[in-house]
């Protein structure tokens, strides 16, 4: 790029940062919007604005200066410029259209070619229609909906329906969907969004009061409960879940307590005290099972951090899934810890499994694999067993 060049691109620069700024000036500091066309002119302006900050606020303002009667303006503009205009844009005004008229905005923005722009109104429409009309409009809104629209919205009137302090009609949201796939993410967003606006004690409240169904594990308090564990766990809500299981563990919907959630919850985040507040649960929570799903989500999230905690404990059935997990996830990075691994395992059938998968491998693998690794493999003994005679080794070799 040559000096003049560079000249003129710098200079070009300045001008286009220039027109940003004074065109933000003018609708920031200009006066309230006059009419439709001043409104018009002002949003068409905003959106030739480039900072992203300045282009935020400038909006904002302009927002807030709508009324009835300047908005159909506002309108024309997001419209014509809709390819350009960005999310954030959109919210806004769909924010101040749709708590003043959420089934026009609705009826309008579905015309519109941008599937965006319809997905957006479609959960503004529904929340302020339960804010403003209740949990009972929002549920026929939300009916109305195309497929396509509807996902989109369910969220919305579950927040909103929160907000105005509500704790009923979820039931019948979540048994729309028939799936447990399905009533599984639609339970997670109202426990989701129910412990973020009401807290832990809503949401436990919640849970218990709904009806028990025929024990089946797609049950709305089975569904329920399993949202909840889960909206605990991602709000770090620890103590309060551990102090709650043991209330409600023998119920057939807890599923035993849940306290395998918490282990592989807390595996993937801090798997060394996941680990030791494994070990510290009762017998009768179903400990082994705990540790074993504990220690094996371990070894799949960090199976160097597993490897050299596993080097401090005394071999046992319980951490078998895990060292069995951490023999195949060796055999190719690592063989010798694949075998350091293989001679720790005590249950025999993990055992056979361990060493038939290794074996497979590393026979098709390298002449290093097949002459000395698997004559290796061959000679850790069975648990409780004996090395394998000499030429059996060679022969598998």
């Amino acid at each position: 790029m040559s000096g003049t060049t560079k000249v003129l691109w710098v200079v070009s620069l300045i001008v286009a940062v220039a027109i940003g700024w004074f065109a933000a000036m003018e609708v920031v500091r200009g006066p309230s919007l006059r009419d439709e066309q001043d409104a018009y002119e002002r949003f068409s302006n905003a959106f030739t604005i480039v900072d992203a900050m300045d282009r935020i606020e400038t909006v904002g303002r302009l927002v807030r200066k709508l009324t009835p009667e300047t908005l159909p303006g506002a309108v024309r503009a997001y419209k014509e410029d809709v390819k350009d205009v960005y999310n954030e844009d959109f919210r806004m005004l769909l924010w101040y259209w749709g708590k003043t008229d959420p089934a026009g905005m609705l009826m309008e923005v579905q015309t519109w070619p941008e599937l965006r722009a319809q997905k957006m109104a479609a959960g503004q429409a529904v929340y302020w229609t339960v804010k403003n009309e209740g949990f009972q409009r929002g549920r026929e809104l939300l009916e109305y909906l195309p497929n396509r629209l509807r996902d989109q919205a369910l969220p919305y009137i579950v927040i909103a329906h929160l907000e105005n302090g509500a704790q009923d009609g979820y039931v019948d949201v979540i048994d729309a969907y028939s799936s447990r796939e399905e009533r599984d993410i639609v339970a997670r967003i109202v426990a989701a969004n129910m412990i973020k606006i009401q807290g832990p004690e809503a949401l436990e409240k919640w849970v218990e009061g709904l009806p028990d169904g025929p024990g089946s594990s797609n049950d709305i308090k089975a569904v329920a409960f399993r949202a909840a564990q889960d909206a605990l766990m991602q709000r770090d809500e620890f103590e309060f879940l551990e102090a709650w299981l043991p209330k409600v563990y023998e119920q057939p919907w807890a599923n035993a307590g849940g306290w395998r959630t918490i282990g592989v919850h807390l595996a993937k985040r801090d798997p060394l005290r996941a680990v030791a507040w494994a070990e510290g649960l009762a017998p009768e929570y179903g400990r082994d099972d705990v540790l074993a799903a504990t220690t094996t989500t371990f070894a799949t999230h960090d199976r160097d951090g597993a490897v050299a905690w596993l080097r401090t404990q005394e071999p046992s059935p319980v951490l078998d899934a895990a060292t069995s997990k951490l023999v195949i996830e060796f055999q190719e990075r690592n063989p010798e810890i694949s075998l350091e691994m293989l001679g720790r395992l005590r249950t025999p059938e993990r055992f056979e499994s361990a060493h038939r998968i290794l074996s497979r491998a590393w026979s098709k693998g390298s002449a290093v694999m097949r002459e000395d690794f698997m004559k290796r493999l061959e000679a850790i003994p069975p648990p409780g067993g004996a090395p394998a005679p000499a030429d059996e080794a060679e022969s598998a070799s």
